[in-house]
């Protein structure tokens, strides 16, 4: 009777793994994966909105980001380098190394694209709620 029974186990723990891949690879849990897209995107935005994330104008009207410096790259100087290129009004640390929160006028894409261009910074992303898994 043990033996059926280790049988039956075996062919569970071999079987529903098979048939489940079966399953998705024929297309036929996709609709059950796009109800979880679905549901991740309402539980997220509902996230953001609880936290007051999602925009990245603050109470002053001043545009916020997040911009990464390459320690390596050309002059190097951190904060005092944003603080003196055109149209930044402040930098803030964050916890990050390298990583500054800045805040300029709302409505100067060309002053941000010049930013994007300059050698020293990475990148540069609008300051909301970021979500870091661990």
């Amino acid at each position: 009777m043990s033996r059926i029974a280790s049988w039956r186990r075996v062919g569970i723990c071999v079987g529903f793994p098979l048939v489940m891949f079966f399953l998705g690879y024929s297309g036929a849990l996709e609709p059950v994966g796009k109800a979880f897209v679905v549901f991740f995107k309402f539980y997220t935005e509902a996230e953001l909105i609880k936290l007051s994330a999602t925009g990245f104008i603050n109470d002053d009207g001043l545009a916020e980001y997040v911009v990464g410096l390459d320690p390596d790259g050309p002059d190097f100087s951190g904060p005092e380098f944003l603080m003196a290129q055109q149209g930044v009004r402040s930098v803030r640390d964050t916890a990050f190394s390298n990583w500054y929160v800045i805040e300029i006028e709302a409505g100067m894409p060309d002053r941000l694209s010049a930013l994007k261009d300059l050698p020293q910074i990475d990148f540069v992303l609008q300051n909301r709620g970021l979500w870091l898994c661990h």
